[in-house]
């Protein structure tokens, strides 16, 4: 659909509803054709962004053009990270930029007992999709390879639980048996929210080692679910973590990936799991980021006098223009 288009079809329904306020995530398109839309109906435009990387968006001079205009004329924009604010700002973008992290259902993922075992093994889990090589399960699997290597300490071995499915897997698979360690590696397939909520009550520790990320959800689901993270240092996990949460090593290094995972496997007594999960409800759950996103609706609305002072509550109706 060309962009005019699609911000005819979004003005038509901002007028068919009687929408306040629009938020629209990703600038282009939904955020350019929202903006238009915004101003052919006179509603402020919020605009979300979640592109990871956001150099995606930068690649002709038109698309250029057209988020700058997006982002210059929308009444406030939000990005989950610093990281992704820093690449924004990297094009020019000067005006000023909400953070708030994406809200997670922290009632699905929740801090829950860990069921018995058969074995005394270190359980990792990994979710991702294996369409890309963006959440570079190869590092893993190197990692895997490392650790599986100097065979078990005090009778204990890793096990490594992949979610996820795509034309990649295959490979993987391949990969994983000539590394050696296919036995310790289970390929579970495409997980739903219930699964993985299931499987990250079973795991000892989450591993995600992008190449890039913006705000992924499934390391605050990790978290708010009690257990500790090792992430990469990829311009968005990292900020989701707290030293007391999990770790973060360099992009694409699969030896510090595995001395991470064998730290926070070896000192998982002092990772308590209740301070784990209170840590990812006050930053991730509903109350925490609704209370942010209210605050930046009846702003753009004029119900507050500038960010920070409490207005009226609104009831106002929001629309999402998605990408």
């Amino acid at each position: 659909m060309h962009h005019l288009d699609y911000a005819r079809v979004v003005a038509n329904e901002i007028r068919a509803g009687g929408f306040e306020v629009v938020n629209a995530h990703v600038t282009l398109p939904g955020g350019y054709a929202a903006v238009l839309a915004g101003i052919y109906t006179r509603r402020p435009v919020v605009i979300t962004e979640h592109t990871s990387p956001f150099d995606e968006l930068m690649t002709t001079a038109r698309n250029r053009r057209k988020v700058r205009f997006a982002l210059t004329r929308a009444a406030a924009v939000i990005a989950g990270n610093r990281g992704l604010e820093a690449k924004m700002r990297k094009y020019g973008i000067t005006r000023p930029i909400q953070i708030i992290p994406n809200l997670i259902d922290t009632d699905r993922f929740a801090l829950r007992p860990k069921p018995p075992r058969a074995d005394d093994d270190y359980h990792l889990l990994f979710v991702g999709r294996l369409n890309t090589d963006q959440k570079n399960l190869p590092a893993l699997l190197r990692a895997m390879s490392l650790l599986t290597g100097r065979g078990k300490r005090n009778g204990k071995g890793y096990r490594l639980k992949i979610s996820g499915d795509g034309e990649l897997r295959s490979g993987y698979e391949q990969m994983a048996r000539e590394l050696g360690v296919d036995e310790w590696c289970e390929f579970a397939g495409m997980l739903g929210p219930e699964q993985v909520a299931r499987s990250l009550t079973e795991c000892d520790v989450f591993v995600l080692p992008s190449l890039h990320e913006n705000c992924p959800n499934v390391v605050a689901e990790a978290q708010a679910a009690g257990r500790p993270a090792v992430v990469t240092i990829c311009g968005g996990s990292e900020e989701l973590i707290s030293p007391r949460t999990g770790k973060a090593v360099p992009v694409d290094d699969h030896v510090a990936l595995a001395d991470a995972i064998k730290q926070v496997c070896r000192n998982l007594d002092g990772y308590q799991p209740e301070e784990i999960a209170a840590y990812a409800k006050g930053r991730f759950g509903w109350e925490a980021v609704v209370d942010q996103l209210t605050e930046v609706y009846e702003t753009v609305l004029g119900l507050r006098a500038r960010p920070g002072v409490m207005g009226a509550a609104t009831g106002d109706r929001s629309l999402a223009a998605n990408r």
